[in-house]
């Protein structure tokens, strides 16, 4: 069976002429989750869930491969504010209004135990902590996947300078069009960090 991750058909074609990835890292687990299982068969994935219904269904699957390449956890958010502003990295919060006075602290600071990955998908929640995380742990040659950039600026309005310009060792790549399950175009943005190896030698 195909499974397609809800990002726009183009960004689901450029990750998968990436293939074969060794390492993938996700926020927010289900379509995605089973695509790079069973679609580009990664060496290894660890998905982080915050949404219990989301984790379980995911997980069922994930039970049938009978693997210990693919970690998925479930890391809830936690009660109370860090500060109001979900644009600010430091906050850890969600732009959704219907949680109340959480945080997401240790969901986006989860990657921290781990090194680096040729990949890292953004989908789940407060990205813009979730994309100041991610970071450093792009291998290079590497990329992050930041969903709905368009629609929702404020993930970078506190972070795009972490990326610099192509100078900096980033490329920066943006992709509008259709996807899966809704009816209108929308925006994802990759990251791109430059191998330097292949930089160097030229």
């Amino acid at each position: 069976m195909n499974h397609n991750p809800w990002l726009p058909y183009l960004v689901t074609d450029y990750i998968k002429q990436l293939d074969p990835l060794l390492s993938v890292f996700e926020w927010g687990s289900g379509e995605s989750t089973l695509f790079f299982v069973n679609t580009l068969r990664v060496a290894r994935l660890i998905s982080i869930e915050h949404n219990r219904e989301w984790f379980d269904k995911a997980q069922s699957e994930l039970l049938k491969l009978h693997t210990e390449r693919y970690h998925h956890h479930l890391i809830p958010y936690e009660q109370g504010t860090i500060g109001p502003d979900k644009a600010n990295p430091t906050h850890y919060k969600s732009g959704s209004t219907q949680l109340g006075d959480v945080n997401f602290k240790r969901y986006c600071s989860a990657i921290d135990d781990y090194d680096k990955f040729d990949l890292i998908l953004i989908d789940g929640m407060a990205r813009a902590s979730c994309l100041a995380h991610a970071y450093s742990h792009v291998a290079d040659g590497g990329c992050i996947v930041l969903d709905n950039t368009g629609d929702r600026p404020y993930y970078l309005e506190q972070t795009a300078h972490l990326f610099g310009d192509y100078e900096s060792g980033w490329e920066i790549i943006k992709f509008m069009g259709y996807g899966p399950i809704l009816d209108y175009k929308w925006e994802t943005t990759i990251f791109i960090k430059k191998d330097k190896r292949h930089y160097e030698d030229r």
